[in-house]
């Protein structure tokens, strides 16, 4: 009988070891083997995989092959490819496999593949029971699938399978755009470390924040507000997740200008020169947030336009971690500076 493990929950793929000599007998415990146990002789056994499976580094214990199936961390949902081969058909079916059990995250037939031999879930991360924690420097989103086995008349001959896949996203991201001012910016297996979540800027027109500036780079005034968002993941919310800017700086060749840091007293409120300010009003959605400050070039800049680039330092937090980076600094609600957060 096929014996497939119950919980691969902390195994990552990307190595696959070959099979062991084993000492002793198949006929205790099936040699610890997950699988099949071979006797080879009377003294020494080998564990081996059926197909499209591997051996892990325990040398008893198989997984799925890398190849054969994969975990996307995307910055809205976690996307899990899979080779129907890795179910064996006569105990197990893929359609029966779910997140949770929920009836909406389950594998359909991958239309990319002209072969028809690979399946795919998309699970997004606020959906079907996936859970959120976190550490200093990462959010991590998992789940379970579950995949029932298949009843041989009124028993079932192969026990159900419980598979744990984990997203570990940064928390610091960096980005930048192109502006112009007037004088006159997968891995194989079930888990994947480092994943994204989507940063991007918006330039608008003026400080409601409702018309987008078209062109690019943006052109703006010195000595008028330069207004910007920063929208994470399309401005759609991910529970419990929120974002702050931690600085922001302005940079033309060699020279730079910092409008904000966040553990600068002296710009937790809106001051001279560019009196940068963030505008906590406009929206309550915590994956957008939305800055000002006033234009200006550098001494060394000369002629009617120049062209700066905006960057700014972006940190993801965790709402229930009271000791976050998005709760220090101008952003420390019980600071004598205090920034109302985003």
């Amino acid at each position: 009988m096929l014996k497939l493990p119950k919980s691969l929950f902390l195994f990552e793929f990307g190595i696959v070891f070959g099979v062991a000599i084993i000492d002793g007998s198949c006929s205790v415990n099936n040699g610890g083997c997950s699988n099949d146990c071979n006797q080879l002789t009377p003294e020494t056994y080998v564990c081996n995989c059926p197909s499209c499976w591997a051996m892990g580094e325990d040398k008893v214990t198989c997984y799925p092959a890398p190849e054969k199936i994969s975990t996307v961390c995307g910055p809205k949902e976690m996307v899990i490819t899979m080779d129907k081969c890795v179910l064996d058909e006569s105990t197990h079916d893929w359609t029966q496999a779910g997140m949770n059990g929920d009836s909406e995250c389950v594998f359909v037939e991958d239309e990319t593949d002209r072969s028809g031999s690979t399946v795919i879930l998309r699970n997004g991360l606020d959906e079907c029971g996936m859970s959120l924690s976190f550490t200093d420097d990462a959010l991590t989103y998992s789940n379970t699938l579950h995949v029932k086995s298949k009843r041989n008349g009124f028993i079932f001959t192969a026990p159900n399978i419980e598979w744990s896949f984990k997203c570990s996203y940064e928390t610091e991201y960096a980005i930048d755009e192109l502006i112009n001012l007037n004088a006159a910016s997968s891995s194989h297996g079930f888990i994947q470390k480092n994943a994204q979540f989507a940063f991007s800027f918006n330039f608008y027109t003026d400080e409601s924040f409702t018309e987008e500036i078209e062109a690019v780079p943006p052109q703006y005034q010195v000595g008028r507000n330069v207004n910007f968002g920063l929208m994470m993941n399309d401005g759609e919310p991910l529970s419990s997740v929120h974002f702050v800017a931690s600085k922001c700086e302005v940079t033309n060749g060699d020279m730079t200008f910092v409008i904000f840091d966040m553990n600068n007293p002296d710009h937790c409120s809106r001051a001279p020169p560019v009196f940068f300010e963030q505008h906590h009003n406009i929206s309550n959605n915590p994956a957008v947030s939305f800055y000002s400050y006033m234009g200006f070039t550098f001494i060394d800049e000369t002629g009617s336009s120049t062209s700066q680039r905006l960057s700014c330092n972006i940190n993801v937090c965790h709402e229930d971690d009271a000791d976050s980076v998005c709760n220090s600094g101008c952003y420390n609600p019980a600071g004598d500076n205090a920034m109302t957060p985003v």
